[in-house]
Protein backbone atom coordinates (compact mmCIF):
# COMPACT_ATOMS: atom_id res chain seq x y z
CA UNK A 1 0.00 0.00 0.00
CA UNK A 2 2.62 2.53 1.02
CA UNK A 3 4.83 1.72 -2.59
CA UNK A 4 1.08 2.41 -4.39
CA UNK A 5 0.87 5.74 -2.63
CA UNK A 6 4.39 6.37 -3.20
CA UNK A 7 4.57 5.93 -6.69
CA UNK A 8 0.98 7.43 -7.35
CA UNK A 9 2.13 10.78 -6.58
CA UNK A 10 4.83 10.88 -8.95
CA UNK A 11 8.57 11.19 -8.49
CA UNK A 12 7.79 14.91 -8.98
CA UNK A 13 5.84 15.60 -6.02
CA UNK A 14 6.67 12.40 -3.91
CA UNK A 15 9.18 14.25 -1.65
CA UNK A 16 6.65 17.57 -1.19
CA UNK A 17 4.02 14.93 0.13
CA UNK A 18 6.05 12.57 2.11
CA UNK A 19 5.03 14.25 4.96
CA UNK A 20 1.36 13.84 4.11
CA UNK A 21 1.69 9.57 3.47
CA UNK A 22 0.62 8.49 6.81
CA UNK A 23 -2.37 10.26 6.15
CA UNK A 24 -2.96 9.36 2.95
CA UNK A 25 -2.48 5.57 4.40
CA UNK A 26 -5.55 6.16 6.64
CA UNK A 27 -7.44 7.60 3.74
CA UNK A 28 -6.98 4.42 1.75
CA UNK A 29 -7.45 2.35 5.13
CA UNK A 30 -10.79 3.99 5.11
CA UNK A 31 -11.73 3.14 1.77
CA UNK A 32 -12.28 7.39 0.77
CA UNK A 33 -8.92 7.02 -1.60
CA UNK A 34 -7.90 4.87 -3.94
CA UNK A 35 -5.39 3.81 -6.36
CA UNK A 36 -6.23 3.40 -10.15
CA UNK A 37 -4.38 3.26 -13.00
CA UNK A 38 -4.61 5.71 -15.79
CA UNK A 39 -2.67 5.93 -18.70
CA UNK A 40 -0.30 3.23 -17.30
CA UNK A 41 0.25 5.39 -14.18
CA UNK A 42 -0.78 5.49 -10.40
CA UNK A 43 -3.02 8.01 -10.24
CA UNK A 44 -5.02 8.78 -6.31
CA UNK A 45 -8.81 9.10 -7.06
CA UNK A 46 -10.41 10.57 -3.86
CA UNK A 47 -14.28 9.64 -3.04
CA UNK A 48 -15.33 13.26 -2.04
CA UNK A 49 -19.11 12.22 -1.19
CA UNK A 50 -17.92 8.93 1.07
CA UNK A 51 -15.85 12.29 3.26
CA UNK A 52 -18.84 14.63 2.80
CA UNK A 53 -21.29 11.52 4.17
CA UNK A 54 -18.84 10.99 7.01
CA UNK A 55 -18.62 14.96 7.95
CA UNK A 56 -22.48 15.08 7.57
CA UNK A 57 -22.92 12.28 10.10
CA UNK A 58 -20.84 13.54 12.51
CA UNK A 59 -22.90 16.94 13.07
CA UNK A 60 -25.92 14.18 13.31
CA UNK A 61 -27.63 14.63 17.09
CA UNK A 62 -28.66 10.96 16.12
CA UNK A 63 -25.27 9.13 15.23
CA UNK A 64 -23.55 11.25 18.78
CA UNK A 65 -21.39 9.09 20.19
CA UNK A 66 -19.67 7.30 17.79
CA UNK A 67 -16.22 7.19 16.24
CA UNK A 68 -14.71 7.62 12.57
CA UNK A 69 -14.91 3.94 12.07
CA UNK A 70 -18.30 3.37 12.68
CA UNK A 71 -19.33 6.70 10.59
CA UNK A 72 -17.12 5.11 8.06
CA UNK A 73 -19.15 1.78 8.01
CA UNK A 74 -22.50 3.64 8.13
CA UNK A 75 -20.82 6.34 5.28
CA UNK A 76 -19.95 2.78 2.96
CA UNK A 77 -23.73 1.05 3.21
CA UNK A 78 -24.72 0.76 -0.37
CA UNK A 79 -27.65 2.93 0.13
CA UNK A 80 -25.48 5.90 1.91
CA UNK A 81 -25.88 8.70 -0.63
CA UNK A 82 -26.47 12.64 -0.75
CA UNK A 83 -29.53 14.32 -2.58
CA UNK A 84 -30.11 17.76 -3.43
CA UNK A 85 -33.94 18.91 -2.70
CA UNK A 86 -34.68 22.49 -4.13
CA UNK A 87 -36.74 24.74 -2.26
CA UNK A 88 -40.51 23.59 -1.95
CA UNK A 89 -39.54 19.91 -3.29
CA UNK A 90 -41.71 17.24 -1.20
CA UNK A 91 -38.89 14.78 0.30
CA UNK A 92 -41.64 12.40 1.72
CA UNK A 93 -44.97 12.19 2.22
CA UNK A 94 -47.64 11.11 5.03
CA UNK A 95 -48.50 8.00 4.99
CA UNK A 96 -45.78 6.77 2.49
CA UNK A 97 -43.44 3.54 3.37
CA UNK A 98 -40.48 4.70 5.51
CA UNK A 99 -37.65 3.60 3.84
CA UNK A 100 -34.75 5.83 4.18
CA UNK A 101 -33.54 7.81 7.05
CA UNK A 102 -32.18 11.19 6.09
CA UNK A 103 -29.33 13.71 7.64
CA UNK A 104 -30.09 16.89 6.81
CA UNK A 105 -26.41 18.29 5.55
CA UNK A 106 -27.35 21.90 4.84
CA UNK A 107 -30.51 23.83 4.04
CA UNK A 108 -33.71 23.92 5.94
CA UNK A 109 -36.70 21.28 5.72
CA UNK A 110 -40.37 21.68 7.76
CA UNK A 111 -41.71 18.98 8.97
CA UNK A 112 -45.75 19.23 7.68
CA UNK A 113 -48.99 18.12 8.46
CA UNK A 114 -51.73 18.35 5.69
CA UNK A 115 -49.93 16.63 2.88
CA UNK A 116 -50.12 13.41 1.87
CA UNK A 117 -50.37 11.13 -1.38
CA UNK A 118 -53.82 11.66 -1.36
CA UNK A 119 -53.43 15.56 -0.68
CA UNK A 120 -52.99 18.41 -2.99
CA UNK A 121 -49.89 20.13 -1.92
CA UNK A 122 -51.49 23.45 -3.15
CA UNK A 123 -53.63 22.92 -0.17
CA UNK A 124 -52.88 24.70 3.47
CA UNK A 125 -50.71 22.65 5.64
CA UNK A 126 -49.22 23.33 8.76
CA UNK A 127 -45.37 23.49 9.82
CA UNK A 128 -45.17 21.18 12.76
CA UNK A 129 -41.65 21.06 13.16
CA UNK A 130 -38.44 22.84 11.59
CA UNK A 131 -35.17 20.97 11.18
CA UNK A 132 -31.53 22.37 10.63
CA UNK A 133 -28.33 21.40 10.06
CA UNK A 134 -27.38 17.90 11.51
CA UNK A 135 -30.95 17.63 12.15
CA UNK A 136 -32.54 14.48 11.29
CA UNK A 137 -35.80 13.30 8.90
CA UNK A 138 -37.78 9.95 8.60
CA UNK A 139 -36.98 8.01 11.75
CA UNK A 140 -39.71 5.80 11.00
CA UNK A 141 -37.69 3.94 8.83
CA UNK A 142 -35.98 2.58 12.03
CA UNK A 143 -39.76 2.31 14.09
CA UNK A 144 -42.05 0.23 13.18
CA UNK A 145 -44.67 0.14 11.08
CA UNK A 146 -42.53 2.09 9.08
CA UNK A 147 -44.84 4.43 7.34
CA UNK A 148 -44.35 8.52 7.76
CA UNK A 149 -46.56 10.08 10.18
CA UNK A 150 -45.48 13.87 8.85
CA UNK A 151 -44.33 15.00 5.37
CA UNK A 152 -41.19 16.88 4.70
CA UNK A 153 -40.35 20.07 2.64
CA UNK A 154 -37.30 21.64 1.96
CA UNK A 155 -37.78 25.31 2.76
CA UNK A 156 -34.55 26.44 0.93
CA UNK A 157 -32.45 24.43 -1.25
CA UNK A 158 -31.07 21.90 0.75
CA UNK A 159 -28.96 18.86 0.52
CA UNK A 160 -30.19 15.35 2.76
CA UNK A 161 -27.87 12.27 3.39
CA UNK A 162 -29.99 8.98 2.66
CA UNK A 163 -29.56 5.93 4.65
CA UNK A 164 -31.60 2.40 4.08
CA UNK A 165 -33.23 1.97 7.15
CA UNK A 166 -33.09 -2.00 6.45
CA UNK A 167 -29.61 -1.63 6.24
CA UNK A 168 -28.42 0.46 8.85
CA UNK A 169 -30.76 -1.93 11.24
CA UNK A 170 -28.58 -4.97 9.77
CA UNK A 171 -25.68 -3.31 10.54
CA UNK A 172 -26.67 -2.40 14.12
CA UNK A 173 -27.54 -6.25 14.25
CA UNK A 174 -24.15 -7.05 13.79
CA UNK A 175 -22.19 -3.99 15.73
CA UNK A 176 -24.43 -3.74 18.77
CA UNK A 177 -22.05 -0.35 19.77
CA UNK A 178 -23.42 1.20 16.71
CA UNK A 179 -26.98 0.06 17.32
CA UNK A 180 -27.01 1.43 20.74
CA UNK A 181 -25.61 4.58 19.61
CA UNK A 182 -28.11 4.80 17.23
CA UNK A 183 -31.22 4.06 19.07
CA UNK A 184 -30.04 6.04 22.00
CA UNK A 185 -29.73 9.15 19.87
CA UNK A 186 -33.30 8.46 18.16
CA UNK A 187 -34.78 7.87 21.41
CA UNK A 188 -33.43 11.63 22.30
CA UNK A 189 -34.94 13.05 19.06
CA UNK A 190 -38.35 11.10 19.48
CA UNK A 191 -38.53 12.62 22.95
CA UNK A 192 -37.81 16.41 22.44
CA UNK A 193 -40.28 16.39 18.88
CA UNK A 194 -42.98 14.79 21.22
CA UNK A 195 -42.72 17.20 23.98
CA UNK A 196 -42.69 20.19 21.12
CA UNK A 197 -45.96 18.37 19.80
CA UNK A 198 -46.98 18.73 23.85
CA UNK A 199 -46.10 22.06 24.06
CA UNK A 200 -48.36 22.70 20.56
CA UNK A 201 -51.25 21.29 21.49
CA UNK A 202 -50.81 22.99 25.26
CA UNK A 203 -50.64 26.41 23.60
CA UNK A 204 -53.47 25.72 21.43
CA UNK A 205 -51.36 26.19 18.22
CA UNK A 206 -48.71 25.16 15.25
CA UNK A 207 -46.24 26.95 14.11
CA UNK A 208 -47.09 29.74 11.43
CA UNK A 209 -49.38 28.65 8.51
CA UNK A 210 -47.68 28.31 5.28
CA UNK A 211 -49.24 28.58 2.18
CA UNK A 212 -48.70 26.51 -1.26
CA UNK A 213 -45.78 28.27 -2.27
CA UNK A 214 -44.26 27.14 1.46
CA UNK A 215 -44.07 30.74 2.96
CA UNK A 216 -45.06 31.79 6.43
CA UNK A 217 -48.61 33.40 6.44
Amino acid sequence: MLKVAWEATDRVCSRRLQPFLPELLGLFEKGCIYAKVIRRRYCLVVDSERINIVNALKRSEVFLGLEDEHLERIASLPSSREKTLQSGEVLFQTGERADNLYVLKEGRVDLVAGVSPEAELGKQTLVVDIVTMGGVLGWSALVAPHYYFLSAIAAAPSVVVCISGSELMALSDKDYYVGYRVFNGLARIIGSRLRDYEQVLLRGRWWPFVNSNNKSI
